[in-house]
């Protein structure tokens, strides 16, 4: 059942319809047109046994979305158990003693609907349903069933476990992937988030069908679940229907543990690993800590990211061909971190010096040249060539052009109702308020120009990294690996 380009055309007369509502300041600023035309369409509630349910009312189509998500995965996932909450959801897809896997398999076909499970977050897990309305009453009591009482059937377990163990050895045949691991396992040590999603060879032989059902009985409970819809719901309906099912589910005393910030880095650090069929080509990451996205430095953090991918692409492929793909993209955990990612290098020993090159324009406080009134052409012409030291300018300059480019990209994420519900889903995981992402745009157009320098310096400039390099070993021999624990760009 588990069924770079440079810059993005803004469209004008979205940007005026979101941004004319925005005022400076966060959600206690006056309320932004988006927010005041999605606000009337929440219906909150909290069921009998303590679960909140949150419901959005749309009726710009007939698709319903149904979430059931748990708080806080890793928290609950010790390392040497790494995977026992996604076996434990993928398990839930798999029937329940009432209904086959078969017999469900069959009807989502002929429905034209899924039940699937999401696990690939640090701060939550859900299980999901995506169907029509006209058959959401149908299906409604087969996913619940499924959720409260699965059929636990030890051939799916063996497969469920099965496909996890092939699914991470092809993540580790990418060297991305293998780059992203054996970062993780340095940056995450001695931290919750150190156990991966979707657990290792060892822990998922580690894990038996008795275990899983016990870590289902302990941890599948009110005190972690919230429940998420999206769609041309009868609010009060939906809420009956819950109630009498999900909403009986008892509690059983457990609490969710806060997450704990990174500890910072004394230093920048570097590990080079070998990938031999990776000949001729390198991959570069580096990671450090950022606040979560309830912090004051995060929207403009978000905005920087989103200059300097931009000074990356035209510095490091443009002017020295040096890769194919960069980019720096902050998270959005609760224990959160950027990172910074060179995607196929002939010349990972010197993207360093060209990463904080890049850097070092912005602590200068300029960015590349261009304005919210740049047409599509002139952007693109832009990326075809060098630009002049005079493209370079003031970040005053260009700052709207980055707003209203984040705002229109934000606004697009609105356009499903799966992917509203994950917006509303983080909203409550991150800061307990269901309506917390309508007032992002606040956020976002009260970013100054002081306050992007002031980040850059802070998390790019100064801050230590954690760097890996994965290249055949010819490449990693060409490494200078003082490079990469020193800053190199000029700031003055």
């Amino acid at each position: 059942m588990n069924t770079n380009s440079r810059f993005r055309p803004l469209i004008p007369l979205l940007f005026s319809f979101l941004v004319a509502g925005c005022q400076t300041g966060g959600p206690a600023a006056a309320v932004n047109q988006f927010a005041q035309n999605n606000l009337s369409s929440f219906f909150s509630r909290t069921l009998d046994n303590g679960i909140p349910v949150v419901v959005k009312k749309s009726d710009v189509n007939r698709i319903r979305t149904l979430s059931i998500s748990l708080k806080g995965q890793a928290m609950f996932t010790p390392p040497g158990r790494a995977g026992i909450e996604a076996v434990t959801l993928d398990m839930l897809t798999k029937g329940s003693r009432r209904y086959s896997y078969d017999r469900i398999r069959r009807m989502l076909y002929e429905m034209s609907s899924s039940i699937s499970d999401f696990y690939n977050s640090f701060d939550y897990s859900s299980f999901n349903l995506f169907t029509l309305d006209k058959y959401f009453d149908e299906l409604f009591p087969i996913f619940i069933d499924c959720f409260l009482d699965p059929a636990w059937d030890a051939a799916q377990f063996d497969k469920v476990v099965n496909d996890l163990k092939i699914k991470r050895k092809q993540d580790l045949t990418d060297p991305l992937g293998l780059a992203a691991d054996r970062l993780h396992n340095r940056f995450f040590k001695g931290h919750p988030y150190l156990a991966p999603f979707g657990g290792s060879e060892e822990t998922l032989s580690r894990l038996t069908l008795p275990i899983v059902m016990k870590y289902y009985d302990d941890f599948f409970r009110p005190e972690r679940i919230m429940i998420t819809a999206v769609g041309n719901y009868d609010p009060e309906d939906l809420f009956r229907k819950l109630n009498a099912t999900i909403g009986k589910l008892p509690k059983k005393g457990i609490s969710l543990p806060s997450v704990p910030p990174f500890a910072p880095m004394k230093d920048s650090s570097l590990l080079l690993e070998p990938f031999p069929a990776s000949v001729g080509v390198g991959y570069v990451r580096g990671d450090t800590p950022i606040p979560p996205p309830t912090d004051g430095d995060y929207p403009a953090l978000l905005i920087a990211c989103s200059m300097l991918g931009d000074i990356f692409y035209q510095k490091i492929r443009i002017e020295h061909g040096a890769a194919y793909g960069m980019w720096a993209n902050p998270f959005a955990f609760k224990a959160n971190y950027l990172s910074i990612t060179i995607y196929k290098t002939t010349v990972p020993e010197k993207v360093k010096h060209y990463i904080d090159d890049s850097i070092a324009v912005m602590a200068r406080g300029k960015c590349l040249g261009v304005t919210v009134n740049s047409s599509a052409a002139a952007v693109e012409n832009s990326a075809s060539q060098p630009p002049p030291p005079s493209s370079y300018v003031d970040l005053n300059d260009a700052l709207e052009f980055y707003k209203a480019q984040y705002i229109n990209s934000y606004y697009q994420r609105q356009e499903t109702n799966a992917s509203i519900t994950s917006q509303i889903i983080t909203s409550l995981v991150s800061t307990g308020d269901f309506k917390s992402y309508l007032f992002l745009i606040n956020r976002i157009d009260s970013v100054t120009a002081d306050d992007i320098r002031r980040v850059v310096k802070k998390y790019l400039y100064q801050q230590p990294k954690m760097w890996i390099v994965v290249a055949s070993q010819d490449l990693l021999d060409n490494i200078n690996q003082a490079d990469y624990l020193h800053f190199l760009g000029d700031i003055k």
